[in-house]
């Protein structure tokens, strides 16, 4: 990088499309000003990150949803790219150089730097010049330990997901999540259908599920996740927390990762 940090790079890249201010076709001096480009290499998807979560405090509300989720929805779409083309471990290696620039650095964060239509200009470049770099980098092949290194991501990731989803109460999306038939057994217990643990938690006034530790073990197709996770309730009087150990059994179903059976032991039982 010719003594330059990748990350530095990328924070003084940045700082340049904040600055850009206003849209890129604005009026100065009677001459237009052009956003600096951002160069279509592999930091561009930290740019796009970080370009998006910029518009996004722009408090895009009334006409300007719909933009900020298709906006979202092409910085999925390339990840998803990326990953098929075997390059998320470099993914994974540039959020971790950029998480650690920011962990030394001073950089000042300005909500909604250029305003609402600077920072929508500013996202779009970044998702442009990242979607160019996926689209035109060779293919890679993982080796086995990268293979695992991204299984256990998307595992966690899913496991993230069916966590939310219980939070928010949102059966659509954890049913999404299951796969046919999943099981759950609490205290060894009977088993009974996955989905049938979100309305009997709504009844005991759920507030939030979220997983605290686990480990996750992959296999062919499969994956088996050991961890803790808690529920978090509400009563009439102080929030109740329950601790579970917990041991989850991920199946590969037609490319995505399918919850199978759950196994819930209180701590303590």
């Amino acid at each position: 990088m010719h003594g330059q940090r990748p990350g530095t790079r990328l924070a003084l890249a940045l700082a340049l499309l904040a600055a850009a201010g206003a849209p890129a076709a604005a009026q100065r001096g009677g001459q237009a000003r052009q956003l600096p480009a951002v160069a279509a290499d592999e930091h561009a998807y930290v740019a796009a990150m970080e370009a998006l979560e910029n518009y996004r405090t722009c408090n895009v509300r009334r006409g300007r949803a719909g933009e900020l989720q298709a906006l979202a929805a092409e910085l999925a779409a390339i990840e998803s790219l990326a990953r098929a083309k075997g390059l998320g471990p470099v993914l994974q290696r540039v959020q971790e150089e950029h998480l650690r620039m920011l962990a030394v650095t001073s950089r000042m964060w300005v909500a909604c730097a250029g305003g609402p239509e600077g920072a929508l200009a500013a996202a779009r470049q970044a998702l442009a010049a990242f979607r160019t770099w996926a689209e035109r980098t060779p293919a890679h092949r993982l080796t086995r330990a990268e293979l695992d290194a991204e299984t256990t991501r998307e595992v966690a990731a899913r496991e993230d997901a069916f966590a939310a989803a219980m939070t928010e109460r949102d059966a659509t999306a954890i049913a999404g999540i299951l796969a046919p038939g999943a099981e759950v057994v609490r205290d060894g217990g009977r088993a009974y259908a996955i989905d049938r643990m979100l309305p009997g938690e709504a009844r005991m006034n759920l507030i939030r599920y979220r997983t605290t530790e686990r480990r996750v073990a992959v296999g062919d197709g499969t994956a088996t996740v050991t961890g803790i996770a808690e529920i978090i309730r509400s009563t009439a009087g102080p929030m109740v927390t329950e601790r579970f150990r917990y041991r989850a059994s991920w199946r590969r179903l037609d490319g995505t990762w399918r919850l199978a059976g759950l196994l819930m032991d209180s701590e303590g039982q």
